[in-house]
């Protein structure tokens, strides 16, 4: 995070969204057609073509809670819902 003011931000941001008060925006169409680019990119790098599940190597992605998060380009990224470490 940038700041203190933002992480505290996205904190409350988080919370309101768990607890359904604010609900979260579908991703975009240019969204969804990146994390695909991304996801082939991950897959071809690695040698694992399966089209319907997520690397065996994923580990759980703290923002969607899908076992999809990869080490890409230096950064953990969720192939599912695009949460970056790096922004």
């Amino acid at each position: 995070m940038p700041s203190l003011v933002a992480e505290i931000g996205y904190a409350i941001e988080s919370h309101l969204k768990h607890i359904g008060m604010i609900k979260p925006e579908p991703m975009t169409d240019r969204q969804k057609q990146f994390l695909a680019e991304k996801r082939r990119e991950f897959e071809a790098h690695h040698g694992e073509s399966e089209s319907n599940a997520f690397p065996e190597k994923a580990v759980l992605c703290t923002k969607c809670s899908t076992k999809a998060m990869v080490l890409m380009d230096g950064c953990m990224t969720c192939l599912n819902c695009g949460e970056s470490k790096c922004g």
